[in-house]
Order: C-alpha cells, then sequence, then structure tokens
C-alpha cells in the first residue's frame, strides 16, 4: 500500500476514524447531521420567535416560520454540506484503492 492510501485510509474528523468507511455509512452519518442540525436551529429558531414576542408584544402565535424559516434551510444546507464532503472522502478513497 503506498503513502497516499494509507493517508485516506487513516482520515479521522475530531479523532473519529471516517477513511475506513464504507458509502452507506457515510450517507447515515450526513442524514444524522442533517437531522441534528435542523433541531437545534429549530429550537433556537422558536426561542428567537419568542424573544422577539415577547421583546416587542406583537404576538406571532404561528410558529411555522421557525420551521420553514429557519429549521429546515439549516437543516438541508448542513445535510448537503455533510454529503459533499463525506462523499467527496469515499470517491478519494475508491481512487486510491484502485491504484
Amino acid at each position: 500500500m503506498s503513502h497516499d492510501a494509507e493517508t485516506v485510509n487513516d482520515a479521522t474528523v475530531m479523532g473519529i476514524p471516517i477513511g475506513r468507511l464504507g458509502l452507506l455509512p457515510r450517507v447515515l452519518m450526513s442524514g444524522a447531521c442533517g437531522f441534528i442540525a435542523f433541531f437545534i436551529a429549530f429550537l433556537f429558531g422558536i426561542i428567537g420567535f419568542v424573544i422577539y414576542d415577547s421583546a416587542t408584544g406583537h404576538s406571532m402565535a404561528n410558529l411555522n416560520r421557525a420551521y420553514l424559516d429557519v429549521g429546515a434551510p439549516a437543516g438541508i444546507l448542513v445535510l448537503l454540506a455533510s454529503l459533499l464532503f463525506l462523499l467527496g472522502g469515499w470517491v478519494r478513497q475508491r481512487m486510491m484503492a484502485s491504484r
């Protein structure tokens, strides 16, 4: 095995070895990242709307805005970014293995 292939297989993100993962675990990990980001952004969107309501005295009883304008775009953005990163690593791993 060459030095480049060893480097790809030893790739880590925050200590987690992702260099040896297959396609399905990478897709599942990116889905989990998007899922977590959606709920964190949704939580902060609701908290932001509650603070806005209490500060202005203007009632925004419809919290669908927190879902549609904050949570969903953040979740989709993180999902796409993590898919790009993880699948890029998988493609690089496959290209190094074929050499």
